[in-house]
Parts: C-alpha cells; sequence; structure tokens
C-alpha cells in the first residue's frame, strides 16, 4: 500500500473492514489529513455503506465536514467530557 495515496489507503482499509462484514463501523479521524478531493471522495463512499449496508456508524472527529448531514445524532467531547448530545441539525454545526 506504500504507493497509494493517503485517500486511496483508506479505502483499502474500508473495503478489508466491510469485508468482514460488521454490524458496527467505527471511524476515528478518517478524513485527517488527507487532500479536499480525497476527503470528499471519502466521504461519499462511507455515507454510501453506511446506507446500503445499513451499519450502525460512529464517527470521531475533530472537525464538523460533510458527513454531519447524514449524522442521526451528534455527540461533543471536549476534555473527555460530554459537552452536548444533540439530534444532529444544521444550526448544531455553526453553533460549536
Amino acid at each position: 500500500m506504500g504507493r497509494l495515496s493517503g485517500g486511496q489507503q483508506r479505502k483499502v482499509l474500508l473495503a478489508r473492514v466491510i469485508a468482514r462484514q460488521p454490524r458496527v463501523l467505527l471511524l476515528d479521524e478518517p478524513l485527517t489529513n488527507i487532500d479536499p478531493e480525497a476527503k470528499e471522495d471519502l466521504s461519499r463512499l462511507i455515507l454510501n455503506i453506511h446506507r446500503q449496508l445499513g451499519l450502525t456508524t460512529l464517527f470521531v472527529s475533530h472537525e464538523f465536514g460533510p458527513l454531519l448531514a447524514a449524522a442521526d445524532r451528534v455527540i461533543t467531547v471536549v476534555a473527555g467530557r460530554i459537552i452536548a448530545r444533540n439530534m444532529a441539525e444544521p444550526r448544531f454545526a455553526r453553533a460549536v
């Protein structure tokens, strides 16, 4: 995988996880340190996998990105403490 870009490497890793047919998909910073085009591409792929396979998907991120629009719930954690639990909605993304 050394010759693949960061975005391509993440797609390969995601495919390996999906091949194991998990019931829950835990993604820890999957969009970090990849270029904007790869970030958008990977976001679409994650969203499609989530919808088509009906997986419970936990997405950990320090940034609100393209996947926020697809979230059912958003939990905000600061310094290890939950400071907010909200149903996902656009105004929440602007408030944080």
